[in-house]
């Protein structure tokens, strides 16, 4: 039996994270490992989720392999991000580019820099869907997040955030002092006067919070929420929608 190392540890909890943040499951994306089959391998192989090895020895131990399913973001030595895909146990480079950086693939997405700094959604074809990010209409965006529920959250120049589609159409004007990624057609929003709130994918206020509280992530069509040092109280159904 073959015996594996993990090679990136601190890379999975970040990935975590992000999973945990998005519409899919955990069990949608772990489906396969990147891992070095000893410490003393100078190559990092592939395995899936039961522990069957898919790859072997087929990235540089140097890289930085992030998998999402079946799409695999490898950031070099140097710096550079590639990305490949695995199919029939062999892996296909998506489009011919490299690039300066780039997110893993979420829901069949990622966001890329190139070298000359311009920010670009690309499909899983290494498709530019959305060619400029760093302009959209009016709106000059510095950051933007991971593809959500068939949404991008964006900071625009004023350090304002809003939501975007994958066409590239602003869907929720900029107004918040920050937001987080929908899941199941909610987000968690602090508005421009620093509430919480919940919001649906129009911009609908389904909750809105008051100052002192305490709020949990969204769980399905519930919120838990304290103040102060009182118990948790569950907001749930109709109550969300």
């Amino acid at each position: 039996m073959k015996r594996f190392s993990f090679y990136l540890v601190p890379v999975f909890f970040l990935f975590a994270t992000l999973v945990i943040s998005c519409k899919s499951s955990t069990e949608d994306y772990l489906k396969v490992f990147a891992v070095k089959i000893s410490d003393k391998d100078s190559k990092i192989s592939l395995i899936d989720n039961q522990g069957k090895l898919l790859i072997e020895d087929e990235f540089s131990s140097t890289s930085k392999i992030i998998p999402i399913g079946n799409l695999i973001k490898e950031e070099t030595e140097d710096g550079d991000v590639r990305y490949w895909k695995l199919k029939d146990k062999k892996v296909q480079q998506i489009g011919d580019d490299k690039y300066d950086d780039g997110t893993p693939f979420f829901e069949n997405h990622a966001i890329v820099r190139s070298e000359n700094g311009m920010l670009s959604l690309i499909d899983d074809n290494g498709k530019e869907i959305i060619p400029n990010l760093s302009k959209v209409g009016e709106q000059r965006i510095v950051r933007v997040g991971v593809v959500s529920d068939g949404f991008l959250r964006f900071k625009n120049d004023e350090g304002l955030w809003g939501y975007l589609d994958l066409n590239g159409e602003i869907k929720i004007k900029p107004t918040f002092r920050s937001c987080e990624n929908f899941v199941n057609g909610k987000a968690r929003v602090l508005n421009n006067e620093g509430i919480f709130n919940v919001i649906d994918k129009n911009g609908k206020v389904l909750f809105a919070g008051k100052d002192g509280q305490t709020y949990l992530p969204l769980f399905g069509d519930h919120l838990a929420y304290k103040e102060d040092k009182s118990e948790y109280r569950i907001v749930t159904g109709k109550q969300l929608r």
